[in-house]
């Protein structure tokens, strides 16, 4: 809901509004402030969140959101993303846009009310693509992988969009592996070259895993603008799913999902595997992607496979053999990950 209308008239730039509402939130364990005027916001920044404690002694990261009176048409155009240097924009309307200073870990942003009434377009286009580049920039190296564990030893899921990384990651919780994250994990910049942090307490997938999952087939998809149709699962709400907010990555596996193949692990080249991680290290400036990079090499000391498979119910034992064989699971020591004492 639309709390007021604050900013002075004229504001050509709508700059300087008035955001009287504050809390903090704790995405990734690192610490967010977030000041506005919608409780819509804070309703969305709860969702997305609410669930995660403090666990680094890192500064905190800003966002400024402020929720315009207007009303205006829902807009059609697509969100656009323009970067340079330590600077990011998403732009979709003269009503609805974010920036942020990736240096100083600040964003702000701009929405209409009825763009800020649709929670899980809000969540997923403005405050949890802001927050989590900030994140990227001052602490963190994004993989584009879904992570799961198995007797402590965690197998990180790669592949690109649509290879099957949020289904099989699902296939594995529900059959008694550890969930740490769906879609992207996170190392974090510093810590143990072999820890990955994730967000265990959201499951999303697109509308099609409703065909390989029969539980999902009542539940309800939603809308986040622009077509983009998915199911939201809160783990908290999944019987028998045990999540953990990070693991060790013993193996990384590169999905390339064909139908009717049989499973099939297969060692993969280390220096491709490299550059296709690489490969979302498009924002900031060099000395950040280098630094991103750097880690990302040291987390190839790990076993890397591709994975061949078509079908959920023959691909499970295959990695479950795969972590069975070995006779050495990984520990995680919270010290290395560099938890705050505490926490």
């Amino acid at each position: 809901m639309f709390e007021r209308n604050t900013y002075p008239e004229p504001n050509p730039v709508l700059g300087n509004i008035d955001l009287p509402l504050s809390e903090t939130y704790y995405p990734l364990g690192f610490t967010l402030a977030i000041a506005t005027n919608s409780e819509d916001v804070l309703e969305a920044a709860r969702e997305s969140w609410g669930a995660f404690p403090r666990a680094f002694a890192k500064p905190a990261i800003e966002l400024r959101v402020g929720v315009l009176a207007e009303n205006p048409a829902w807009p059609s155009s697509p969100h656009f993303v323009r970067s340079e240097r330590h600077l990011i924009a998403w732009l979709q309307s003269p009503s609805d846009f974010s920036f942020c200073d990736m240096k100083k870990g600040f964003g702000f942003c701009r929405v209409g009310a009825r763009t800020a009434a649709n929670r899980p377009h809000l969540r997923y286009y403005y405050l949890e693509a802001m927050a989590y580049t900030l994140l990227e920039a001052l602490y963190l190296t994004p993989i584009h992988a879904a992570c799961v564990a198995l007797h402590g030893q965690g197998l990180l899921l790669c592949g690109e969009s649509e290879a099957g990384k949020s289904s099989l990651a699902y296939a594995c919780a529900r059959g008694g592996w550890t969930f740490v994250s769906d879609d992207v994990s996170y190392l974090v910049r510093g810590g143990d070259s072999h820890v990955l942090v994730g967000n265990p307490h959201l499951i999303r997938l697109r509308e099609p895993a409703r065909d390989l999952f029969p539980e999902l087939r009542q539940h309800p998809v939603i809308l986040r603008g622009q077509g983009d149709r998915a199911i939201e699962l809160a783990t908290k709400d999944l019987p028998n799913v045990v999540t953990a907010p990070h693991s060790p990555v013993r193996y990384i596996l590169l999905l390339n999902r064909q139908p009717g193949s049989t499973p099939q692990l297969t060692p993969f080249s280390k220096a491709e595997a490299l550059r296709q991680m690489e490969q979302v290290l498009c924002l900031g400036e060099q000395d950040l992607r280098d630094a991103q990079a750097a880690s990302l090499r040291r987390l190839l000391s790990a076993e890397v496979f591709e994975f061949r498979y078509s079908s959920l119910d023959a691909a499970l034992p295959e990695l479950r053999a795969l972590v069975e064989s070995r006779e050495h699971p990984g520990t995680l020591k919270e010290s290395a990950l560099g938890y705050h004492d505490d926490a």
